[in-house]
């Protein structure tokens, strides 16, 4: 064995490589010891006494287990940001696992596995992925191994220095996963490659650790005789122990350290039934598993074509007003050619595209992206073409909300249903409000007093898809000011788009006169007329209550008498529809909670001018910011990153043929 070079290997990892051989040889030399003492016959006889049930109930057992092995590589995945789902990484998970604990050398069988399982990894990415899960159940196993020894393990025969030791290991796993974090954090480039075992994913870790352990332990507990079987806890308490003999061995399988420990812990079952269980339990457990892994392998593997769109790295000519959100965090998902796409913002697990998309964009390529970024796609705000196509594709669809659009080329004020929008600029006109479309510079002291008011009254800015008061994205939108005298009484701002424009803040003061906002954003309407814009959006609302009458934006929209079109939520499955429900409707009311995720990317830069005298920045609750007058127009776009992996038009031509609604 030499080394490229020609030359012999390191002494300690010759004896790194032959650990798991001379383990194996070790313990054995052990176990036959042990066994000469026992009466093999028995043991047989034990063996061929486990009945039908007892096979099928331990089966079923180890499957759940099995499952739960599976979520090891899932959440690391995520913490790695390899860019595979979950599911491929859980059924790659299940099929290295099964192989290495039975074969032996964990990391390397597991590795080689996890490699053929998923082509989008290399093999050194698959490598380290197969020591952290190897690392991460070690260390998950610890603190589990603490906790249930502390408190069951007075059924067991333990040296006073078991738990204090467990105990102290627990401690080191904390300390370990305390300086991992603090490195990651403050290296950059580390935050690049990974998130970080946070405390959600330690804790997602350390349950699925208890699910995986807790179910094999009951498998080996279907398999013993029911009148010698000991209390669960004591029985948990000991497998865990045994577990840990076996891993900390090295030896494949854990061969003669777990039985020994097990025959150790457990005199009271008697040495024949308990090694006739164990061996019952290594072809459950061990050798079927590894069998069907085998099995799995010599399938061919699917190989997933790349993501069709790509995070842009500048302007969108074709752009939807919407897509402004850019500014405040969203992402601008297109082909290389710019021709269609989604907007779309990251949650914890989802990847969820907002609005309707641009031009012939379609759900099925926003999943792919989701995909390879390993999480579940959702559509927020999608149109009824967008929602036909979902629902197609076995998404579930749920009608959530009713934009309102003003097709300009029809708009006039002389409509019966606009009479009270007539009223209302009337009322505005009689109190002197004096209308500012589109100004050169913008009073932002002025504009930051009345936003900070508006938020306390309100109970904090939006988060998620509603706009939020930043003076650098101003710059590129329609600005409406609304005056008494010379004090500003009222402001509406509007995202431009190639053809459309969209309602983004509608921010006044308490005693404004009546009619102030209709006037904002009639002139607004009027404005983007004479910029040839064809439609324009006073944004969603939420579906009300059948029979119920408009409130609130509702009834402040409907004076505009626009054209309501129906908005959805969908979702690949049941669960997809709800949990991607909650993370956006917390997205939205509570951003606080979500702030890391919610921060905005820095896809701007700020004016000098405003940098040095306003040091604004944008707030979760209220707007805090003093400072001057800007000019718009001088926060140009940063390139932002894209992903590497060459784009091609791959999508199924199936997925195309469905007729839009």
């Amino acid at each position: 064995m030499k080394t490229q070079t020609g030359a012999l290997p390191p002494l300690h990892l010759l004896a790194a490589r032959a650990l798991p051989l001379a383990a194996l040889i070790l313990f054995t030399w052990l176990l036959v010891r042990h066994l000469r003492a026992l009466d093999l016959a028995q043991v047989q006889s034990a063996v061929v006494a486990v009945t039908p049930l007892q096979w099928l109930g331990a089966g079923l057992a180890t499957a759940v287990s099995f499952a739960a092995v599976g979520q090891y590589d899932a959440v690391l995945h995520t913490v790695m940001r390899t860019g595979v789902s979950p599911r491929d990484g859980r059924r790659a998970g299940v099929r290295a696992i099964a192989l290495a604990q039975t074969l032996g050398f964990g990391s390397l069988t597991g590795a080689l596995v996890r490699w053929r399982c998923l082509p989008q990894m290399d093999l050194w990415a698959a490598t380290r992925l197969s020591v952290l899960v190897s690392l991460s159940f070690l260390a998950a196993w610890a603190v589990v191994t603490t906790v249930v020894v502390n408190l069951t393990g007075h059924g067991l025969d333990l040296h006073p220095a078991v738990p204090l030791g467990a105990l102290a290991a627990t401690a080191g796993v904390g300390a370990l996963l305390a300086l991992g974090n603090t490195a990651v954090a403050r290296n950059w480039r580390l935050r690049r490659r990974v998130d970080g075992l946070t405390g959600a994913a330690s804790l997602r870790l350390l349950g699925w650790t208890v699910v995986d352990t807790a179910f094999a332990a009951l498998a080996l507990g279907i398999l013993l005789p029911p009148d010698l079987l000991p209390a669960p806890a004591t029985l948990f308490a000991a497998y865990l122990l045994a577990l840990g003999a076996g891993l900390l061995s090295n030896a494949p399988g854990g061969v003669g350290a777990f039985e020994l420990t097990l025959l150790a812990l457990l005199p009271g079952i008697g040495a024949e039934p308990l090694l006739a269980a164990i061996l019952a339990f290594r072809v459950v457990y061990y050798v079927v598993p590894a069998l069907i892994g085998l099995a799995t392998l010599v399938r061919p593997v699917e190989r997933f074509a790349d993501p069709l769109l790509s995070e842009a790295t500048g302007p969108v000519a074709a752009a939807p007003a919407e897509w402004g959100l850019r500014r405040q965090g969203a992402s601008c998902l297109v082909d290389r050619g710019g021709r269609f796409g989604w907007l779309a913002r990251t949650l914890p697990g989802h990847l969820i595209g907002i609005g309707p998309p641009m031009r012939h964009a379609l759900p099925c390529d926003l999943a792919a992206v989701a995909r390879s970024q390993g999480r579940r796609p959702a559509l927020y705000k999608c149109d009824q073409r967008s929602a036909a196509w979902a629902r197609r594709a076995g998404w579930h669809v749920l009608a959530i909300s009713q934009e309102a659009v003003i097709h300009l080329d029809s708009w006039t004020l002389d409509l019966p249903a606009r009479r009270g929008l007539r009223r209302k600029l009337r009322n505005a006109a009689k109190a002197g409000l004096r209308i500012v479309t589109d100004p050169g510079v913008l009073p932002i002291t002025a504009m930051t007093r009345i936003a900070t008011v508006w938020a306390h009254d309100q109970g904090g800015e939006r988060g998620f898809s509603m706009g939020r008061f930043d003076p650098v994205t101003l710059g590129d939108q329609a600005v409406v000011l609304g005056y008494v005298g010379d004090r500003l009484v009222g402001y509406v701002t509007f995202h431009r788009g190639a053809q459309d424009s969209s309602l983004d803040l509608l921010r006044h003061d308490k005693d404004m006169p009546d009619g102030t906002m209709h006037a904002l954003v009639t002139a607004a309407i009027d404005a983007a007329r004479g910029h040839s814009c064809l439609t324009l959006s006073l944004a969603a609302v939420p579906l009300g209550r059948a029979g119920q009458p408009p409130q609130g934006l509702a009834q402040f929209k409907g004076a505009f008498a626009p054209r309501w079109q129906p908005r959805y939520h969908a979702a690949p499955g049941t669960w997809g529809l709800v949990s991607s429900l909650i993370w956006v409707t917390l997205a939205i009311h509570r951003p606080c909670w979500l702030a890391p995720i919610l921060r905005n990317r820095g896809l701007t830069d700020r004016p000098a001018r405003l940098s040095a005298e306003n040091a604004f920045e944008t707030p979760l609750h209220t707007c805090e910011a003093v400072g001057q007058d800007f000019h718009p127009g001088t926060a140009p776009i940063v390139a932002a990153p894209t992903l590497t992996r060459p784009i091609h038009d791959r999508r199924p031509q199936l997925e195309r043929s469905f007729p839009p609604s």
